[in-house]
Order: C-alpha cells, then sequence, then structure tokens
C-alpha cells in the first residue's frame, strides 16, 4: 500500500485491495508442488462472452504462480443446466443452489485425487468446473458426477502445461479486474453502513514513466472535473514509474459509478503508459450524508 494513503479511510489498491475480501478455498490442504506463498484467493466477476452473459468464479491466487509443473493437466465437468434462463447462467434458485453444492462436492472429491480447484464458468446454458493436476484423475471426477443424475454432465481431460485455459479464460481482464477490486471495497463500504449514493472526495493514484505523462494526464483530469492533491516525483516508488499524481473528485461511491470513473482513470493511465493505482474514499453513514446529488 502506498504510504501516502491515509489508513483511515476505506482504499482500493492494486495490491492492497485483494487480501481484503477472501473467498475460502474447497482446499485447505495444498498438495506437493504448489509454492509456499500461494495464498488462495477466490472471487467471481461477469462478463460477455461471444455476445452472451457469463459469470466467472475463479481462484486468483494462482496468478502469480503460473505454469505449475506439477500439474499439467486440465479436467473440465460441464453439465447442462436444466433451466438456463433468459441469460444462460441459471435461473432456478433450487437448481443453482443444487450445482453449487455438487461443485464443492466435486472439488472436495478432486483435491483427495490430487487436483486443484482453479475456477468455474457459467454461459450459455452450461456450468463449466475446472481442475488441474497430474494426469489419471478422470475416474475420480466422472464417479463424482454419475451422483448428479438429474443433469447431462460431460468429464473430459486435456495436457495444458502452459495453464492457457486459465490464462486466458478463468483470469479476468484488466477491467474485470479493476471491477473486482472496486466491488471488494464497495462490499466494505456497506458493511459499514455507507450510504453509496452520497458524493464524497474520492481520491485516485496514478503512476507515469515521465514527468511529460504526468502533465499529459493531470491536464485531462482537470479539464474532467479533478482537483490536483499531489503531482512529482515520488522518492518511495521505484522506477520504472516513479512519477505520482493524486487527485481527487467529490462522487459517489455505488459501484457503478465508481467503476466507470476509475475505468476512464485507467484508460487515460494507460494509454500514457502509466499505471491506475486505485482510490480512497471515507465513510460517510446515514447522519453524516446530505441530498444525494451526481456530480457535474
Amino acid at each position: 500500500m502506498n504510504p501516502y494513503r491515509r489508513p483511515s479511510l476505506i482504499a482500493a489498491a492494486l495490491g492492497f485491495c485483494l487480501t481484503l475480501i477472501g473467498v475460502t478455498s474447497a482446499q485447505e490442504v495444498l498438495p506437493d508442488g504448489v509454492p509456499e506463498a500461494f495464498e488462495s484467493d477466490w472471487d467471481f466477476y461477469p462478463d460477455v462472452i461471444d455476445g452472451a452473459h457469463s459469470s466467472t468464479f475463479v481462484d486468483l491466487g494462482f496468478a502469480d504462480h503460473l505454469p505449475l509443473q506439477d500439474f499439467p493437466t486440465r479436467y473440465t465437468v460441464t453439465i447442462q443446466i436444466n433451466q438456463p434462463g433468459p441469460h444462460g447462467m441459471g435461473s432456478d434458485r433450487e437448481e443453482v443452489d443444487r450445482l453449487n453444492r455438487f461443485e464443492d462436492e466435486l472439488y472436495a472429491k478432486g483435491s483427495d485425487a490430487g487436483l486443484l480447484p482453479v475456477g468455474r464458468i457459467r454461459h450459455a446454458g452450461r456450468w463449466s468446473i475446472s481442475l488441474m493436476g497430474p494426469a489419471g484423475a478422470e475416474k475420480a471426477l466422472r464417479n463424482t458426477a454419475a451422483g448428479l443424475e438429474t443433469h447431462t454432465v460431460e468429464v473430459s481431460s486435456q495436457l495444458d502445461a502452459d495453464w492457457s485455459f486459465y490464462r486466458k479464460h478463468l483470469l479476468p481482464s484488466s477491467e474485470r479486474m479493476q471491477w473486482i477490486r472496486n466491488r471488494r471495497v464497495v462490499d466494505i463500504l456497506i458493511e459499514n453502513q455507507d450510504v453509496l449514493d452520497t458524493p464524497r472526495p474520492i481520491h485516485h493514484w496514478l503512476y507515469f514513466a515521465s514527468e511529460e505523462a504526468l502533465q499529459q494526464v493531470q491536464a485531462t483530469t482537470t479539464d474532467l472535473g479533478f482537483e490536483v492533491e499531489r503531482s512529482g516525483r515520488d522518492g518511495d516508488q521505484p522506477d520504472p514509474l516513479p512519477w505520482v499524481l493524486v487527485v481527487h473528485r467529490n462522487d459517489p461511491a455505488s459501484l457503478k459509478h465508481i467503476h466507470a470513473v476509475t475505468r476512464k482513470l485507467g484508460e487515460l493511465a494507460e494509454h500514457a503508459g502509466g499505471r491506475y493505482d486505485g482510490w480512497e474514499t471515507p465513510v460517510i453513514r446515514a447522519e453524516e450524508a446530505g441530498p444525494a446529488t451526481q456530480p457535474d
């Protein structure tokens, strides 16, 4: 976390936010071959695949340790959703709950067989679960799948030593990763009884390789109504991005709004060869909130 940030505020930073909220992994004891530094980090994100809505649930913790050479085989268990609904991801609550329980059971059985649960995609009427591991574990998954007699289930395996499916199809894009970070912080705000629609000063951090790039983006952010709080070389920030721009503007902290704001700032930073590094906000509770108004 950047030492310039005030710890009394709630922040959404690239590294800091990733450990604020975790989802318990289905696998408490990891098999040999998984780095000791690995920390499971399950989360979800909505997306669109081939023009259709999707929902991906993925263990982000593997991203910094790829590829895991002892787990070169990808196992896929695909369930045909009986009631996919208009979005193709499941519309019947009882069926979704049943498939979630099956998924937990499958992960547990896969873990017993030395496999790593890595993620699941719901899309186009299919519920596709992915695990990575050594070859020869397909039978254990088939035996578990046979217990789901109410659905059509397919089990397959293929060599994927580079973990390409995990990289290309399970891991979120940079924009979706920012959505996850934003949602995590908004969840914390909700837990703290924040009135999300109330505008409040929200600070943003951006880093650049040169003063010229910083000034270019600074001029644009000023046109967008942001005020500059800090602009210059950051002695605590190592190269290659030693120039920091901190701006703030009054904005609501609702997920839809803050994601649009961070996406714009991220695009500006990326276009200038820099990096958007996150945001922070005070908690605004009902007794502190005035009439909710949108910024200009």
